[in-house]
């Protein structure tokens, strides 16, 4: 399955809120849980912010408007969610 279906995309998504969500409740305990793929989380940001703006690029101002891209972006939001989460749990 590649890696910008939006299947996996969505699936994703849904493991970030879950992580987030964990963090959220239980705080420093889940720590080494979110410390661990806090490095993947980040890749994951950069890429599919490298990812956006080719969209963008090449499809022009409607790109935005498109599923994908409205995917990528719901990622991103998640990523930004987690990386919060994570700071305030320290």
């Amino acid at each position: 399955m590649s890696p910008w279906s939006p299947e996996v995309i969505k699936n994703i998504a849904n493991i970030l809120k879950t992580n987030t969500a964990c963090c959220t409740s239980l705080g420093q305990p889940f720590q080494n849980q979110m410390s661990g793929i806090y490095a993947d989380v980040l890749n994951i940001y950069r890429l599919y912010s490298e990812l956006i703006s080719a969209q963008i690029t090449e499809g022009g101002q409607y790109a935005s408007k498109t599923s994908l891209v409205k995917l990528l972006r719901s990622v991103k939001r998640e990523a930004g969610a987690y990386t919060r989460s994570l700071l305030s749990s320290t």
